[in-house]
């Protein structure tokens, strides 16, 4: 009986892919030859390895088991090809990173710089959609954005916990408030993000959650633009707990209804991202143990 790695990325291509000719496509291959990998495999070992629902590739229970294992070789082993076809740009450049948030991305990307200060770095500021599709065609090769899916197509890992958190100005009539119910915001002045902010939706949903409909009195597009509607006293607006470390006539409170934590990630592609990329993602994940 022999597991060949033909074998193993024919199997994890179609689990990927969700189909043959979509596992063929991304390894260069035919169709056919896909599939005969798959047979010989189900037939040496005499399993079932997919089955048809509803007209759809679905692996099974065991298929699904021998991925975990096999995508773990596999990713080592694009790992040691990457660093003898890549050797030479270990240290070097330029690193693109893509952040929806400054805080605590500058601390990750900082203690990035200390370990390899020979790396041009490239950064862009954006909203989550902005971020996942930069990263999805390449155009950037690492990002720092909540709640990224936990997906076979990404390598991730998490950074930081945040909430999001309603700010107004000193002379608003909420400022003293440390704390407050989503109710009390329904007949106040609101300053919205566009739909592209991931802050933007955990607001509006949970508006919807709470049955309340508020009125957005200005809509802006960027992170500064909401801090200084805020802080020149326009409304109400909102921002992840640690998405700024501004105070000037600027004041914190916490909405009751939006204390749910929401996770960021540093993450790239998981089959097409730089080595660089890669040990960004190592110091992030021993930052973020310290």
């Amino acid at each position: 009986m022999s597991l060949t790695s033909s074998k193993i990325r024919a199997l994890n291509a179609v689990v990927e892919e969700g189909g043959f000719t979509a596992a063929a496509r991304r390894l260069g291959v035919s169709q056919p030859a896909v599939t005969q990998h798959v047979r010989e495999l189900q037939t040496e070992f005499q399993v079932a390895l997919f089955e048809k629902r509803r007209g759809a590739i679905v692996p099974t229970a065991l298929c699904r088991e021998l991925y975990r294992i096999t995508s773990d070789i596999r990713r080592r082993e694009d790992d040691a090809l990457r660093l003898l076809a890549r050797h030479d740009e270990m240290d070097f450049g330029p690193l693109r990173i893509g952040i929806g948030n400054a805080m605590p991305a500058m601390r990750y990307i900082s203690a990035f710089r200390a370990r390899h200060p020979t790396v041009t770095l490239h950064i862009e500021t954006g909203p989550w959609s902005r971020i996942m599709e930069a990263v999805l065609t390449q155009n950037i090769d690492v990002g720092i954005i909540p709640e990224v899916p936990d997906e076979p197509r990404f390598t991730r890992v998490m950074c930081s916990s945040q909430t999001v958190v309603a700010l107004v100005h000193p002379d608003h009539p909420l400022a003293d408030r440390d704390e407050i119910e989503i109710a009390e915001l329904a007949e106040q002045q609101m300053i919205f993000r566009t739909k592209q902010s991931y802050v933007q939706r955990v607001v509006d949903a949970a508006f919807t959650a709470a049955m309340l409909e508020p009125h957005a009195a200005v809509v802006v597009d960027t992170r500064d633009s909401m801090l200084e509607a805020v802080a020149n006293n326009l409304g109400v607006g909102f921002v992840w707990s640690n998405g700024s470390s501004r105070t000037e006539n600027i004041r914190r409170i916490k909405v009751r209804e939006m204390e749910k934590p929401w996770d960021e990630y540093a993450f790239h592609l998981a089959h097409s991202a730089p080595t660089i990329a890669h040990r960004f993602l190592a110091v992030v994940n021993e930052t973020s143990l310290t």
